[in-house]
């Protein structure tokens, strides 16, 4: 078992115990997509949960991806706007994935509306290491809001270190 299906598994239990979970995330079952048009790695991470949230991070759902008509003409900091699909949002701002190598890219907050930056950068190399570092892991409380429910669970679950806790 991989890395990302244990953690899956583990956060989809302490989920369930919880009457607020819906509050801190959502995994749903995954589900098999014959879809050839997907980014390397999407589709295996789609067949271990198809739609995640967690916190700020929603990844959309086979079916979502399907509809989406998602565009970059016009952003400068984005070369080729064709190699990139929205996978997630991140606070309704997009992360991407690259088409061909799957690497995972965003537009980092610099005061500006993501559209106008010029910063776009990688933050993992895959889906998968995205899902596991930073919607599951410590990447998340470097990129969203460090008190929210979704951080408190990571800590809680040991996935993630709240340097506030050291003071």
């Amino acid at each position: 078992m991989s890395e990302l299906s244990r953690r899956v598994e583990q956060v989809r239990t302490v989920l369930a115990e919880r009457p607020d979970s819906v509050k801190f995330g959502k995994f749903p079952p995954g589900r098999a997509s014959a879809d050839r048009e997907l980014p390397a790695g999407l589709a295996e991470v789609l067949a271990i949960t198809d739609g995640p949230r967690g916190g700020e991070i929603v990844v959309y759902s086979a079916a979502e991806l399907a509809r989406q008509r998602f565009q970059l003409i016009g952003v400068e900091a984005v070369a080729d706007p064709d190699a990139w699909m929205r996978f997630a949002t991140l606070n309704d701002e997009p992360l991407l994935v690259h088409r061909e190598t799957g690497e995972v890219w965003w537009f980092p907050d610099t005061g500006v509306v993501w559209m106008d930056s010029f910063e776009f950068e990688k933050l993992a190399d895959d889906v998968e290491a995205f899902m596991t570092d930073w919607l599951l892991g410590d990447g998340y409380l470097g990129i969203c809001v460090s008190d929210d429910d979704w951080a408190r669970l990571l800590v809680e679950l040991g996935w993630a270190d709240d340097d506030d806790s050291e003071d």
